[in-house]
Parts: C-alpha cells; structure tokens; sequence
C-alpha cells in the first residue's frame, strides 16, 4: 500500500540508513510526483493538475531534489545533502560544562 511504500523513503536523523538501496526503493515510488517540488526543474509543476493534497502525500520525496533542481542519484549524494552539509554543529555555542 502507498504508506508503506512512501517509508521506504524516511531516514530520519538515522545517517546509517541512507543507503543506496534507499534511495532506489524512494526513486521507484516518487518518480510520478517530482514534479510537485517547486525546485524540480526538469520539468513544470504539477501540484495545479494533481493537487495540493496529492502532492503533500509525497512530501518525503523532495528529498530527491538537490539545490539545483536535479535528481539526487546516489545515497553519497543524499548523504552529503541530508546530514553532511550542515554547518549548525561548528556554529554552536559551547553549551553547559564545555571548556570554551
């Protein structure tokens, strides 16, 4: 059934699960709907024409998208994208019993 076909494609926080067979399985169910992620540019959206309720269901799917509007095509790539990418942990302030 859809719901746990579109699990396939949630990792959470969980870095370990993104894996390339992750990211085959999410391709396989999200393929008809990248086009409602307004960062898809391969080609126009379609939330108008499939609707904005349709389009939400699939909302673990842009995770496929990179920044430029391209597929994400390997679990490297998912990888650097998800968790590598953030900056957040060398910017944090030094909390309780740190020695900076």
């Amino acid at each position: 059934d859809f719901c746990s076909s579109i699990l396939q494609c949630y990792f959470g926080n969980d870095e370990s699960r993104v894996t390339q067979e992750l990211v085959t399985k999410c391709h396989n169910v999200c393929r008809s709907r990248l086009c409602c992620f307004d960062s898809f540019k391969l080609e126009s959206s379609c939330r108008a024409t499939v609707g904005e309720d349709e389009c939400e269901l699939y909302s673990l799917c842009e995770q496929l998208i990179n920044e430029n509007g391209g597929e994400v095509k390997t679990f490297i790539e998912l990888d650097l994208k998800e968790f590598d990418d953030d900056t957040s942990n060398s910017n944090r302030a030094p909390g309780p019993g740190s020695n900076n």
